[in-house]
């Protein structure tokens, strides 16, 4: 272990630590023993001899290994030194009390530590048998982690938030402490370190790579986000300024697009595709198509909102004809499978998707992240907890009089769109696959990062 290796570098003659200051020791005295040093040998008064007697050594470790690194320690300390580990040991560990005890008794029953290497009678805290909700446990946690926590702060600090308020070291502790206890607090700060962010240089790099790809096949004369005006996908104006000269195209609203242009052809683009629900559904409203689609492909296919306007006949007819690419910053595999089944229900022959530059597994990639859950336990509390959460938080999505949802569709979107459990977030919005406690809320939930929701084609602009 890290605390075997620690002790037996600076020590490899097993000579005693008494007097030992880790702080003055040389460079030279490496490898060298060490020997006990008494006021007298040290020719210091006796005073000062106290005082280097309080001095402490740590043990330092990540996080994974702490409990590890804790019991090697007492180990070699107690079974080659001859120190045994006191009450205030533990209190300076800064491990959870609950997870220090669980890990102490099933050293003890296996025989890791004998009677005389362990105290019996272990500190107040550690012989609680309750959970550790406590505030004070939490809080503590909260302190030790605080570097981390600066760390989440600052690299989520970026998302543009639709409320205006940056995360911050503030908000992100606030947060944790939602998760009720410390040992999910725990998870949830894992979860966070977690988080797949992409900024604006990703976005523009995955829109120069659909330019590119499209130039080659059908030099398109326009980019048309593959939405309204305010969905996510009219980020494109915005991202085209960093394109490359080369490649730059003008970005129009389809129906502007489709009077300009006679012969180019044209680029549908949309940052996400997940099951490809969005996409599909906006090329059925614009050519009047739902109803169809509907009894060729089943009724999930297109979604129950309304997020185009109808084209006109001619224009509808425009579309039909013209050379067009799908383009999406990152989709599933699932997604883009689903929009070539639409596309052969429309008989959309002039239609062609280009391969994202990114694909976005669709499962759930979260179940047995080793760099979130460190045992099963941890695991299957974590998904009960956001579960539960994502109940309430889609329960008035059932008895709203607009586009209301069912219990089963409530189901099918505790963890996410698709219950994917996603991590990742755009610097402006996040995909509907992510985990739903990071960006949905309600009365019972304040989530860190609140998403934008979609706008119906009402918010349009008319044709």
């Amino acid at each position: 272990s890290l605390s075997v290796f620690w002790l037996r570098l600076y020590n490899p003659q097993n000579t005693g630590l008494s007097g030992f200051n880790p702080c003055k020791m040389k460079k030279s005295a490496l490898g060298q023993g060490l020997a006990p040093a008494t006021a007298a040998i040290a020719g210091q008064r006796p005073e000062v001899g106290k005082r280097l007697a309080k001095l402490r050594g740590y043990v330092y470790g990540p996080e994974p290994c702490l409990v590890a690194v804790f019991a090697a320690a007492v180990k070699v300390l107690s079974t080659e030194f001859g120190l045994r580990a006191s009450e205030e040991t533990y209190s300076r560990t800064k491990i959870e009390p609950l997870e220090l005890r669980r890990s102490i008794r099933v050293l003890k029953q296996n025989g890791f530590f004998e009677s005389d290497e362990f105290p019996v009678t272990l500190a107040r805290d550690l012989r609680k048998e309750t959970r550790s909700t406590g505030v004070g446990l939490i809080e503590r946690f909260l302190r030790v982690a605080t570097p981390r926590i600066l760390q989440v702060g600052e690299r989520l600090g970026r998302y543009q938030s639709p409320d205006g308020v940056p995360v911050s070291t503030v908000t992100t502790a606030n947060h944790l402490r939602r998760f009720d206890c410390v040992e999910r607090v725990r998870v949830a700060l894992r979860f966070l370190e977690t988080i797949d962010f992409k900024d604006r240089a990703f976005f523009v790099r995955a829109l120069q790579y659909s330019l590119a790809e499209s130039a080659d096949r059908i030099d398109p004369a326009f980019l048309c986000p593959l939405g309204s005006t305010g969905d996510s996908s009219a980020m494109l104006s915005y991202l085209m300024g960093d394109v490359s000269q080369g490649l730059r195209r003008d970005v129009l609203q389809l129906e502007v697009a489709l009077e300009a242009s006679t012969t180019q052809g044209l680029i549908l683009w949309d940052d996400f595709c997940g099951q490809g629900g969005h996409a599909i559904t906006t090329l059925a409203q614009w050519l009047g198509a739902e109803e169809q689609l509907r009894r060729e492909l089943g009724t999930g296919v297109v979604l129950g909102e309304r997020l185009a306007r109808p084209l006109e006949d001619r224009r509808a007819q425009q579309l039909r004809e013209l050379p067009v690419d799908l383009s999406f910053g990152l989709a599933t595999p699932t997604g883009l499978e689903n929009i070539r089944k639409a596309m052969d229900a429309l008989g959309l022959d002039n239609f062609s998707v280009i391969p994202p530059l990114t694909v976005v597994p669709n499962e759930d990639r979260l179940a047995g992240d080793p760099r979130v859950f460190h045992n099963a336990d941890e695991e299957r509390d974590f998904y009960k907890f956001v579960r539960g959460k994502a109940r309430q938080i889609h329960r008035p999505k059932t008895a709203r009089p607009e586009y209301p949802w069912t219990r089963e569709k409530v189901e099918q979107r505790l963890l996410g769109y698709g219950n994917w459990a996603a991590r990742v977030v755009f610097f402006y919005n996040l995909p509907s696959i992510t985990l739903t406690v990071l960006w949905d809320g309600g009365k019972s939930w304040t989530p860190l990062l609140r998403g934008r929701s979609k706008p119906s084609a009402s918010q349009a602009v008319p044709r």
